[in-house]
This record gives structure tokens, C-alpha cells and sequence, in this order.
């Protein structure tokens, strides 16, 4: 069944948005307003047939996602040593043949529509290029097992479909023939990826993260797998044990101790994904400076505000102090309605004074109280 289309010549950009989105996530809703009228539907379907190549290449490459085509059920990623080679091959010639088509094409609406899908295409090779260019190809291997079963494993999944969710996880495991496990791929990635140099690496925070949740989302997919009565899994997921736990030990020894505190990702990179995600069109620099005009003219406004209360209460000459002199007294009158009261400027010196010469002489566990 085709996905309802928006008729009409002015508007095809949002058309084929609309149509990607709906055979993506499988929806059947209309817009409100949307029509169809008969002499709309050839270059509807002939525009559709275009977008469907694009979906399907997607969904082939990642199956997971593909939740509304049944054929992939048992199929999984490729991350072996060449997948982002033959994905990007796989791409260019999809863009080659809307290129081809875009050229010879009459009906304005389908060529815009093509447009369109180049441009989709175009973004999706510049993305790899980017990644591969910048970035260390880490991947949380137990989150993509979990995201992979679970998606078979609903209630509104039919149960021959559920099924299938097994098939799933001996692939991952590199139990079915000719079938590679997904902990010694990822593996592997990440070796080649140390291996080149200036490749922006994932945060420590990030990957200690992944580390500790390892054991919980095991033990979730365990769960689920006993919930919708899948059977003979617990062999297979004894052996993904085992290969979790030696990718692991590798990510603690060879990644890990290359991990910075923060990522800062590149500004070619960080500009694309601006561009991707958020339709933000300045660079990163342009993006900074105008942040920086932005915060300066909240502190001017800060400042005259500032002015104003002091002028009625106390004098200073920075904002920062007269909003550290309001919390001051609403604290102060907090503590006054508790029957609490707070001690002089003076004694609060002198007890700073004393805990810093007897602090020496306290038990580690001693508890430290500080007034300010």
C-alpha cells in the first residue's frame, strides 16, 4: 500500500519528508488537509517508487530499524572490516541513479522529489565520510544486541515474528555458519581505529557507562526473552557472555586509558551535524560568536537591574554580588521563620579559622561543617 501523499505542485519538498517518515516508522495517519485526487496518483506512486529504493537500502543495511518489513526479522548489522565500504558504494550508486533519473525526468513534481532524495543521499555519504574521517567507529555492543531482540520482542510483534528474535541473537553470538560474532567485529573496529591517528575518541564518562550497564542489559534481554517464552536462548546467552566479558578486558586495556574527560568534536564534523539536526546554518566559530554577543547583552541587562536594586538598598558594582546578597537574605529569613540563626560574620571567620588549624587533628570520617 502506498503512503498518502500531499497532491498539489507547491509543496513536494515536505511531500517526500513526509512520505520517508511514514514508511520508516510505518504509520497510515493523513495530515490534516492532505488530498489525493486521481490525477495525482501516477507521479504519486512513480515518486514513491523512488523513496522506497532509498528506505530499502537503509533498512538492508541496518535491519534492526526496520521493524514494519518481516523479511529482515533475522537479520543483523554488518560491522565487518569492509560494511562502511560496500555501504558507501551501495549509496553512491543510489544517488548515481536519481541523478540519472532527476536529469531526464518531465514531471516537475517527481523531479522535485528527486531532488529531494539526492540530497537525502548526499548527506547520508557525507555522514559516513565524517564519521570515518573523525571519529573512532566505537560501538556499545550490548545496547545493539538489546535494541536488536527487543524490537522483536512486543506484544503487538505477531508470535512466528517473535520468534525470530533467536535467530537474531545466535548471530550476534557468530553461532549461526557464516556468521562473525558481534563482540570480536567491534573488536576489531575499534583495534584499526587506534591504530590511525587524531580520530576524536569517546569520552570516559561514555564508555565506563557502557561498561557498568553491560551486566543490566544482559540481564534484561534475559528477561524478555523468558517473558515472550523464546526458547533454548540461555546457551547463547552464556557465550555472549563470554565474549562480552573479554571485549571488555580489551576496552579497559587498549581504549580506555585513550579516553579524554570531554569530547571535543571536530569543527567540520560538529558543523555538519548543526547543519543535520538542528537546520542551524552558521559555522561553529559564527555560532560561538554570537552566543558570546548574546550572554554579553543578558549580563548588561543583569547589571542594570543590579543598579537598581542597590540604589534602593545597598551599593555595588557587579550583579554577581547583589544576587549572592538576595540568596544571603532569603536565606537568612528561612532560617529565622526555623528558630535558626546564623552566626555574625565574625564567629563564622573564627570557626573557618579553627577547623583549618585543628582539621589535622580530626578522624578521616569526621564530619566538616562549613557556614558559607
Amino acid at each position: 500500500m502506498a503512503a498518502p501523499r500531499l497532491a498539489g505542485r507547491s509543496g513536494s519538498g515536505r511531500v517526500i519528508s513526509f512520505v520517508l517518515t511514514t514508511a520508516i516508522f510505518g504509520s497510515s495517519a493523513v495530515p490534516v488537509g492532505s488530498q489525493t485526487t486521481e490525477s495525482a496518483v501516477g507521479w504519486i506512486q512513480r515518486s514513491d517508487a523512488f523513496a522506497r529504493r532509498f528506505i530499502q537500502l537503509e533498512q538492508r543495511l541496518r535491519p534492526e530499524t526496520a521493524v514494519f518489513n518481516p523479511e529482515l526479522d533475522d537479520q543483523v548489522s554488518d560491522l565487518s572490516a569492509d560494511s562502511a565500504d560496500r555501504a558507501m558504494a551501495a549509496f553512491r550508486r543510489l544517488r548515481d541513479g536519481f541523478v540519472h533519473q532527476h536529469a531526464r525526468e518531465k514531471d516537475l513534481d517527481v523531479r522535485q522529489d528527486l531532488g529531494v532524495l539526492i540530497e537525502r543521499v548526499d548527506n547520508r555519504i557525507r555522514r559516513m565520510e565524517l564519521d570515518r574521517t573523525y571519529e573512532l567507529p566505537y560501538v556499545d555492543p550490548a545496547s545493539q544486541v538489546f535494541s536488536g531482540v527487543n524490537a522483536l520482542l512486543t506484544e503487538r510483534i505477531p508470535s512466528e515474528r517473535r520468534r525470530k528474535a533467536l535467530d537474531r541473537l545466535r548471530k550476534y553470538a557468530g553461532i549461526e555458519p557464516g556468521t562473525t560474532p558481534l563482540a570480536t567485529m567491534t573488536t576489531q573496529r575499534i583495534r584499526r581505529g587506534l591504530n590511525k591517528r587524531g580520530l576524536s575518541m569517546p569520552p570516559c564518562s561514555e564508555v565506563n557507562r557502557d561498561l557498568t550497564q553491560s551486566p543490566v542489559v544482559l540481564a534484561e534481554i534475559r528477561s524478555r526473552l523468558q517473558r515472550f517464552e523464546i526458547p533454548e536462548f540461555q546457551p547463547v546467552m552464556a557465550e555472549l557472555d563470554r565474549q562480552f566479558a573479554q571485549y571488555h578486558d580489551f576496552i579497559r586495556e587498549a581504549m580506555l586509558p585513550k579516553c579524554s574527560p570531554a569530547r571535543r568534536i571536530p569543527q567540520e564534523l560538529y558543523a555538519f551535524r548543526l547543519r543535520q539536526m538542528y537546520g542551524v546554518q552558521l559555522s561553529p566559530a559564527q555560532l560561538a560568536r554570537r552566543a558570546r554577543a548574546a550572554f554579553r547583552e543578558t549580563q548588561g541587562e543583569m547589571q542594570a537591574l543590579a543598579d537598581r536594586i542597590s540604589a534602593d538598598q545597598r551599593p555595588t558594582t557587579d550583579y554577581r554580588t547583589t544576587i549572592h546578597s538576595l540568596r544571603q537574605d532569603q536565606l537568612d529569613s528561612q532560617l529565622s521563620c526555623a528558630g535558626i540563626h546564623r552566626p555574625a560574620a565574625r564567629d563564622r571567620a573564627h570557626h573557618r579559622s579553627r577547623t583549618t588549624d585543628d582539621a589535622s587533628a580530626w578522624p578521616a570520617d569526621h564530619p566538616r561543617f562549613h557556614y558559607d
